[in-house]
């Protein structure tokens, strides 16, 4: 799965540590809320870079836009919660996989420039996405 990762600032970090157990039943909605304000950064940035500046029209049938979604999140084996967005293990109709299309539209190959979209994504979804899991927080606990 291609995937991007986000630290979190530590004062939102200690936060969530002073709620100890109660955290862990929340951790879920909490962490869907910013994968989602992610998420859709993802999907804006993939419009925007689908066929665009190339020399042959575009034959895209649209399976990697629908390949991006968010999986459900799970604690680990070191009890930290985690969950990914991006490009699942999914295949198009042709047999390619849609994680290696997205990789060649981040990066380029020979003969294909890049034009990334999943980096700018991450970068333009960092504020919004925190500012979505502390309001859910809020909402959560009653901060």
């Amino acid at each position: 799965m291609a995937k991007c990762e986000m630290k979190m600032p530590d004062e939102f970090l200690d936060k969530l540590s002073k709620l100890g157990d109660r955290f862990d039943k929340a951790a879920p909605k909490i962490l869907q809320s910013g994968g989602k304000v992610v998420l859709s950064a993802m999907k804006t940035n993939l419009e925007g870079r689908i066929g665009k500046d190339t020399k042959y029209p575009s034959r895209s049938k649209g399976d990697l836009l629908r390949s991006l979604g968010i999986t459900p999140a799970l604690q680990d084996r070191n009890g930290e919660w985690n969950i990914r967005v991006g490009v699942g293990d999914s295949i198009d109709r042709e047999g390619v996989p849609n994680a290696l299309k997205a990789q060649v539209l981040e990066y380029g190959k020979s003969g294909q420039k890049a034009k990334p979209w999943m980096k700018p994504a991450r970068r333009k979804a960092r504020k919004p996405a925190v500012q979505a899991m502390e309001e859910t927080l809020k909402k959560e606990f009653d901060l």
